[in-house]
């Protein structure tokens, strides 16, 4: 039989369900990464400034590598699933079967469907998370849109259930395909491996500094992940998300060995977040697409893309909220705590639309994952499920006091206030004596601003259901 075995979040030779089975079922194997950018959500176009696409680019990379030891080969082709998939079978490849992990965002349900249309067998397996969003529901057979009742059944379920921490073993049967570059180049766009470089620095060292990395934060700093992980110059939080959500690491081989070290609770519930927000995808598709909660659908957004702009750029005047975004643009990571900070400066003091910030973000986060980014972008502009409520907006002065007191992180990221005393940073206009740029919005203002236009667009909805 021959094999296709489609990639798109799960660049790892270890622990990896749709490919296991694929070497061990078929006779020969194709292996391909279709990066079909209106699925994906990142214009191909932006692959050399996008830090979200580079940072998959070089995952694939080491993934290929490993590949190549064991006698096969992946290959990147950019178009869409329908066209790249009739091609390959009609004039380069007749696979008889499709092998994949299933996804639950946009390109994970066409990766599906276009499958489903080639006649091919189609064999799709759960690989991304330690339950399925089937295994976990209410006892009226809905879905959870509240995270602790969901984690209590998932905590509950998995100390019943827990995961193994036995590997399994890679079982190859299937020889390589023969495809090559050549082959493909007829009649589709295979991306060259001269095209991945350069590597994204966040992904160096690959699999083996990964598993350094994670080792190194269990036996040293697991232990104060709840003190230390809200502050950002302290290092407390473990950097797994980005191997995670690439694909490199299994969710299955991060909790194993996460719940083998003492004080693992905290972090595995910040894990089950993930899930919780995968299982929401699941049920309720169009998150990706519109605000879960339809009374808030209606906000009157700022139209004003200086804003947005100024944000973006990290040029708002709030050294908290500049540094975060100066960070995010430069290496491709923010810390949690200053998303959640960034986010809500977006959204409640400037009024920008929210989907505007998740699209940046996950064009820029080395870690962006659809189902998490929707979340984390809906839960701070309180259109989401289990949100923080609209009248709560994070008053940035006090978070920087709070968690950079100071100024450590601030002033790594914005140079040209240094040398200025670290109180000033947590002052508005604190730093216009330096040539800072001052604020674009009164906090005060604007808190008050939200409540009105969240309030507005919860009138609406509701008097339109009433005159229905």
């Amino acid at each position: 039989m021959k094999g296709l075995l489609l990639l798109y979040r799960d660049f790892r030779l270890e622990d990896q369900t749709a490919l296991f089975k694929a070497l061990e079922e078929t006779d020969e194997l194709a292996i391909l990464w279709i990066y079909d950018e209106k699925e994906e959500g990142i214009p191909w176009a932006l692959r050399a400034t996008s830090h979200g696409l580079r940072t998959r680019l070089t995952a694939f990379w080491h993934f290929n590598e490993l590949l190549k030891t064991i006698g096969h080969q992946a290959f990147l082709v950019v178009g869409t699933y329908k066209e790249v998939l009739a091609a390959l079978r009609q004039q380069v490849y007749p696979y008889d079967a499709i092998y994949f992990n299933r996804f639950y965002d946009h390109a994970g349900k066409a990766i599906e469907a276009e499958a489903a249309a080639t006649g091919a067998r189609v064999c799709p397996h759960e690989d991304i998370m330690i339950f399925r969003p089937s295994e976990i529901l209410k006892k009226d057979g809905t879905s959870y849109q509240m995270f602790t009742p969901y984690y209590r059944q998932w905590l509950d379920r998995f100390i019943r259930t827990p995961v193994s921490g036995e590997k399994p073993e890679l079982q190859i049967r299937a020889k390589s395909a023969g495809v090559t570059s050549a082959s493909l180049t007829h009649v589709l766009e295979p991306v060259s491996e001269i095209d991945l470089e350069p590597e994204h620095p966040v992904l160096k060292g690959g699999y083996s500094l990964m598993k350094s990395k994670w080792r190194t934060f269990l036996e040293d700093r697991l232990i104060k992940y709840s003190e230390h992980r809200d502050f950002p110059t302290l290092q407390g939080t473990s950097g797994m998300s980005v191997y995670l959500n690439t694909g490199m690491l299994s969710p299955r081989q991060f909790v194993s060995e996460l719940i083998q070290y003492p004080g693992h609770e905290p972090l595995l519930r910040q894990y089950v977040w993930r899930e919780f927000y995968m299982q929401l995808l699941s049920h309720h598709p169009h998150v990706l697409d519109s605000a879960m909660r339809p009374e808030y659908a209606g906000v009157r957004w700022e139209t004003n893309p200086d804003y947005f702009e100024a944000w973006r750029q990290g040029q708002t005047g709030v050294p908290i909220v500049d540094a975060a975004m100066r960070c995010l643009n430069h290496e491709g990571r923010m810390h949690n705590r200053l998303r959640m900070v960034a986010a809500s400066y977006l959204v409640k003091d400037l009024h920008v639309n929210w989907q505007l910030g998740e699209q940046y973000f996950f064009e820029q986060l080395a870690d962006s994952e659809p189902a998490l980014n929707n979340g984390g972008w809906q839960w701070s502009a309180s259109t989401g499920t289990d949100a923080q409520p609209y009248f709560r907006v994070f008053n940035p002065w006090q978070q920087s006091l709070r968690y950079d007191e100071a100024a450590t992180f601030m002033k790594m990221w914005l140079p040209e206030v240094r040398s200025a005393p670290a109180a000033l940073f947590h002052k508005p206009d604190g730093l216009a004596v330096f040539g800072y740029p001052r604020v674009i919005a009164d906090h005060g203002a604007s808190v008050r601003m939200t409540k009105a236009l969240y309030q507005e667009a919860r009138q609406g909805y509701f008097s339109n259901k009433e005159d229905k």
